[in-house]
């Protein structure tokens, strides 16, 4: 119907083909861009603040309670939880078969069960936080460095950038990372307090008297409102220095005392207590008594009401930098910002990074001379480059198509069917954008992978048609009938051929969502195939193939290799239970075969990229860290890297030691100065904490004053796998305090450690007794690198003995204790001031010479209730050092320790066999258990959710079959053929050294669909002989010998197809085996389902040779 409506409406469906690929060319042009697929991190964390609590106190006081809360939300699978000194870190794993959509919906429920337990928390402990954005993926990270700028300058020109990058169309979520951050300091020495026996509560509560922000009301006047809003609040610096903490004039000769004079200046992290916690604890005094309280003197007597004492007059105010800061950011070593930006969902992210080009290049201009943005991680040049490759992978493969069938077919039907494999990519891609998918890996590589099934209804009918005019049919009604006879046939293997992807779609798992444009892009492409084969493909034959004359009308199967298929498949059924024999033999050699071939999950990533991770020992200062890490960069950037990198030159005695002979003139002049090795283009360290997730499979490390991490930037992909060793072994050599890991970046989905061994168990000692056990097997392993745990080391504390009798004596709490030494340290949190667009805590401080002061700690001044101060060696019994746990790991409600490694030389999947016997026979106590992780867990857990959804697709491909057929002998044949296909499998892997992974378990699964699409098109026309030929055994070989044609055109396109697949790690191992496969099984469609056709069947083969069978 459909091919007899395209050849007598020529111009309609001409035209409509024409739209068709002016939309497709629109489309592709318009289409949005990344480099993976997006997919939805069903991760939250749960956060809550108990200052001052150990990590023993965290875990039994607040940890167990809020996994108690999480455990009440039937959506959350696994709980993943670290209590350290003073945090409880949750990460809630909901099930995977929630969709994206209800997330939402999850988190607030979540939050509700939360609050709801706020009442069984320490009466310390802040409200939990739900952090729901963990999987948000900011594709470019730019730095902001400014040489000779103050940091107050670099934060303003920071904001004006992310300011006008929110504004791009693309543009996401723009976050600024390594801030200078700002605060204001109220910094009192201890000896001045004392001497004048002033109280911290008074300029407590002094300040919150003045900077209150309150409704005053309104006022009504006529017809409106008047609202009431007193002024009064701090505007200047100079007002907090002018803030009166006592209005009694009696006493005016007291300010004298004061010294004007300003004190050193320090800054400090802000206390996560809250005012109101802080001042009931020192003290409580309230705002109505503040000017009743008395001044002691030195000489102790009592002077009296406190006349006019202004703030300045006792304290330093100042605007300082926060010191330590909480994250530090430098670029190629130079102080800078990092701006995150994040693409629009499903936005172009090629266009964005255009945007952000024009838009920085504008907004540059405008700032002064000396700034300068650099690219850490820019996504859209990623995604040029790998969109780019997979269309000249996908050019070539069209062209490899477009020779095979015209080598097979004649140079006319090749270009015919070369012009309907256009058209069906140009109208796939009108429906990608509806669908929500967008040009990335795993849709780029779909039509590539799909290839050769989607010429294969044009072959088969393009062969049709051709066959029936050689046979002198006229030549509009040869191309009407060619599509009729094959169109119900071609429609059940188009539906088998997508089905065969459809496990993968159902699989509700992050993998199912990574890999779901696979099965749509497919599915799309096989359907629009199908219609361009009835309607394209008849026009274009009615066209551009001429009518052989009558006189020329000869058998199209009569050339040689026709011919010599014939005689080996009249061979092979008359030798058909040998043969099966020896099938047999070799698929049970290919299942021995399969055992030899090396596993993995997802290949790592060729990303111009590699990454050093810092841990030092628990404890160790941001400043420390950065100090140390500087070292690092020192190593990466100066060119002293060059000399230890393998079959590197000699260096030239007479050359100047500052040259770059390498230098290129239009490089970074800022890269130049600092002699950048050849391989590497810059060096961005993140400091306190893990970059922005700039690349979906990389998990960001939660902020941590001993952590640190470096991106570095290559130039070339192939020069990391040269870089990695001579800089694993200078990092190992120079920093051996702390852990330090270098890696390449992976791909698909993260895990911290390709090996990870989980214990559990309640008793923490035994469990660091396993873990130890584990780590010293790991150990014993020369393939084993980067082994650790994730309990971290001990972390040294001291702890000034409260006496709770001396406290009582003297009036002073142990929470006045607590909130006295936090004053002096770090500085409590006692308001904010605001300016603009940011608010600025401000601090009460100790003096810069007492703040780190360990010698004279005992003599810090104790304020509670009760006038005046008590030495903290007046209420205590002495100092104790302790060690103590700095993080305690919690799976599932119960401790456990986790020993992570990866492997060196060899695969995960190599590594895993040579320890899982040694790791599996540790003896385990009663109540413990050892559980895999890592990546083995992870291709496990998606290897067993795809193929639990194969048995559902398998019964559909059976339906549809059936369904053609009417009969239920032909599916089994089929059915019986696809395991055969592991002979080519194993052969393909074995042979090109290729792992067995999730992509090759895709590329079996699509194999399956190509060989019952084969296995119907045969045996649709062996019935077809049946019922015209008399001699069964004549048919058989007839059919046989007329499906040859497309069968093998259609296998060899996909075959040839593959070649540029083989070049691509994420795509090598699929083409592999389904190059591989599918020559086997062509072969196994062009003689073994004959063979068990015949069988099924009970067709008797002549033992002698009939004339008949050489025709």
């Amino acid at each position: 119907m459909l091919s007899e409506f395209a050849v007598h409406h020529r111009l309609s469906v001409g035209f409509l083909a024409l739209t068709l690929c002016l939309a497709g060319l629109f489309s592709g042009m318009t289409i949005g861009r990344l480099e993976d697929p997006e997919f939805t991190i069903k991760t939250g964390i749960v956060l809550t603040f108990c200052p001052g609590a150990s990590a023993r106190e965290m875990e039994q006081n607040v940890t167990v309670h809020v996994e108690r809360a999480c455990r009440r939300l039937q959506e959350i699978e696994h709980l993943r939880s670290y209590s350290e000194p003073g945090l409880s870190l949750i990460y809630a794993d909901l099930k995977q078969s929630i969709p994206s959509s209800a997330l939402p919906a999850v988190w607030t429920d979540l939050r509700n069960k939360l609050a709801e337990i706020q009442r069984e928390l320490p009466p310390e402990a802040l409200p939990p936080i739900v952090q729901d954005d963990f999987g948000q993926v900011y594709g470019i990270v730019l730095a902001l460095s400014g040489e000779g700028f103050p940091p107050e300058d670099r934060l303003k020109r920071a904001r004006e950038l992310q300011k006008e990058f929110s504004l791009l169309k693309e543009a996401g979520r723009v976050e600024l990372w390594g801030i200078p951050e700002e605060q204001i300091e109220i910094r009192i020495s201890q000896a001045r307090l004392a001497q004048l026996s002033i109280s911290p509560a008074w300029i407590l509560a002094a300040l919150s008297a003045q900077d209150l922000t309150l409704d005053s009301g309104s006022l009504k006047l006529g017809g409106e409102e008047l609202r009431l809003r007193p002024s009064g609040q701090f505007s200047s610096i100079q007002e907090i220095e002018d803030l009166l903490l006592s209005a009694d004039p009696a006493h005016r000769e007291l300010q004298s005392l004061a010294d004007p004079g300003v004190l050193p200046s320090i800054s400090g992290p802000n206390s996560p207590a809250p005012f109101s916690k802080a001042l009931s604890h020192a003290g409580g005094i309230a705002q109505g008594t503040l000017h009743q309280q008395k001044l002691r003197a030195a000489d102790g007597s009592i002077s009296g009401m406190v006349p006019q004492l202004r703030l300045r007059d006792i304290a330093a105010v100042e605007r300082v930098l926060k010191d330590p800061p909480s994250k530090i950011f430098r670029f190629n070593g130079q102080d800078a910002i990092a701006i995150a930006i994040s693409p629009r969902t499903n936005g172009n992210v090629v266009q964005l990074g255009k945007d952000v080009k024009r838009c920085a290049e504008r907004t540059l201009a405008a700032f002064p001379t000396g700034y300068s943005l650099h690219e850490v991680s820019f996504q859209p040049d990623d995604v040029q480059k790998a969109v780019g490759l997979f269309l000249k992978n996908l050019r070539e493969a069209v062209l490899i198509v477009t020779f095979v069938v015209m080598l097979s077919m004649g140079w006319r039907s090749g270009l015919l069917i070369a012009s309907s494999l256009l058209l069906v990519i140009l109208t796939t891609l009108c429906f990608l954008e509806p669908l929500g998918i967008v040009l990335q890996r795993i849709s780029l590589g779909a039509f590539i992978i799909a290839l050769g099934i989607l010429v294969d209804d044009a072959v088969v009918v393009g062969d049709l048609i051709i066959v029936r005019m050689q046979r002198g049919m006229e030549r509009n009604q040869a191309c009407i009938e060619g599509a009729q006879r094959a169109s119900h046939q071609l429609l059940g293997a188009t539906i088998v051929g997508a089905l065969a992807f459809l496990p993968i779609y159902l699989t509700p798992t992050n993998v199912g969502e990574y890999c779901a444009s696979l099965f749509l892009v497919v599915a799309v492409s096989l359907g629009i195939s199908w219609f361009v084969a009835m309607l394209q493909t008849p026009l274009v034959y009615s066209i551009f193939v001429k009518f052989p004359p009558q006189s020329s009308v000869t058998d199209p199967h009569s050339g040689p290799i026709y011919r010599a298929y014939r005689n080996a498949l009249a061979w092979t059924l008359r030798n058909r239970y040998a043969v099966l024999l020896c099938t047999l033999c070799a698929c049970a050699l290919a299942a021995w075969g399969f055992q030899k071939i090396d596993q993995n999950f997802f290949p790592r990533a060729q990303r111009d990229q590699f990454w050093i991770d810092f841990r030092f020992p628990a404890g160790t200062s941001i400043e420390t860290v950065s100090n140390e890490m500087k070292k690092a960069e020192t190593f990466l950037l100066n060119g002293n890297l060059d000399a230890s990198l393998p079959n590197a030159p000699n260096a030239d005695p007479n050359a100047d030691p500052n040259a770059d002979p390498n230098a290129d003139p239009n490089a970074d002049p800022n890269a130049a100065a600092l002699h950048l090795p050849a391989q590497i283009v810059s060096a961005a360290s993140f400091i306190g904490a893990g970059p922005p997730r700039f690349y979906l499979p990389y998990q960001p490390e939660f902020p941590h004053s001993n952590y640190g991490h470096i991106v570095v930037n290559v130039t070339q992909a192939k020069d990391v796998d040269r870089l990695l060793s001579p800089v694993r072994a200078w990092m190992k050599e120079n920093f051996p305090q702390a852990q330090v890991r270098v890696q390449r970046y992976a791909m698909g989905m993260p895990t911290p450690h390709e090996i990870e061994i989980r214990f559990r168990g309640p008793d923490h000692m035994k469990l660091q007794h396993l873990g130890l056990e584990a780590e010293k097997l790991l150990r014993s392993s020369p393939n084993a690198l980067d082994i650790q745990n994730n309990w971290r080391e001990k972390q040294l504390t001291l702890s000034p003995k409260y006496s709770a009798l001396k406290g009582q004596n003297a009036g002073k709490s142990r929470s006045a204790l607590l909130y006295s030494l936090l004053a002096r340290t770090r500085g409590i949190e006692i308001g904010n001031y605001s300016e603009k667009e940011q608010n600025l805590p401000i601090l009460l401080r100790g003096s810069v010479p007492e703040q780190n002061d360990a010698v004279n700690l005992s003599g810090t001044q104790i304020w509670g209730a009760l006038p005046g101060g008590t030495s903290l060696g007046e209420l205590t019994s002495g100092m104790e050092f302790l060690w103590e746990d700095s993080s305690i790991y919690r799976y599932d409600g119960l401790p456990a320790l986790v020993v992570g490694a990866d492997a060196y030389g060899i695969s995960w999947m190599e590594l895993l066999r040579e320890i899982r016997p040694k790791i599996e026979s540790i003896p385990l106590p009663d109540g413990f258990t050892m559980e895999w992780g890592g990546q083995f867990h992870e291709s496990q857990e998606a290897a067993h959710d795809v193929l639990s959804h194969l048995p559902a697709a398998a019964v559909l491909m059976l339906l549809v079959v059936v369904f053609l057929f009417n009969d239920l002998r032909q599916p089994l044949i089929i059915v019986l053929t696809v395991p055969l296909a592991m002979i080519g499998i194993s052969a393909g892997l074995l042979l090109m050294q290729k792992p067995f992974g999730f992509m090759a378990l895709l590329g079996v699964m699509s194999l399956l669909g190509m060989i019952v699409r084969n296995g119907v098109v045969l045996m649709d026309q062996i019935d077809e002989e049946l019922q015209k030929e008399g001699s069964p055994f004549l048919a058989l070989l007839n059919a046989s010998v007329e499906r040859m044609r497309p069968v093998t055109v259609a296998a060899a396109t996909v075959i040839v197809g593959m070649i540029p697949l083989l070049k691509d790690p994420m795509f090598d191992a699929m083409a592999a085996a389904m190059m591989f496969g599918l020559m086997f099984s062509t072969l196994l469609t062009l003689f073994i389902v004959p063979v068990l056709y015949s069988l099924f069947f009970r067709i008797r083969i002549p033992k002698v040779k009939d004339p008949a069978e050489t025709k």
